[in-house]
């Protein structure tokens, strides 16, 4: 799940007749991971599953991907194990 504002929101679901339908909803995402002080750029082509507003300016977006590369599916497994570690510290979603 990654956090939006209303801006990266609108510019990620641009087919909102397709959220009023219930039809899925697809775009390529680009994610920016720190590890270790190292940036590491996620790109792919992505499918919202989970859509929640929490406030006016902000959405949590879960997305399942779908053409991942096995380096980047690495990188994620990695980045996410990593912050598994620090739930109880306050684990900070990420932003797109």
């Amino acid at each position: 799940m990654v956090k939006a504002s209303e801006a990266d929101f609108k510019a990620i679901i641009t087919h909102q007749h397709q959220l009023a339908l219930r039809q899925p909803v697809e775009a390529d995402v680009k994610l920016e991971l720190m590890h270790k002080d190292q940036s590491h750029i996620i790109d792919s082509l992505c499918r919202a599953i989970y859509v929640r507003r929490i406030s006016q300016n902000e959405y949590h977006i879960g997305f399942k991907f779908l053409n991942l590369s096995p380096s980047n599916e690495k990188i994620i497994n990695t980045y996410v194990l990593t912050h598994l570690k620090s739930l109880d510290r306050g684990f900070e979603i990420p932003r797109l």
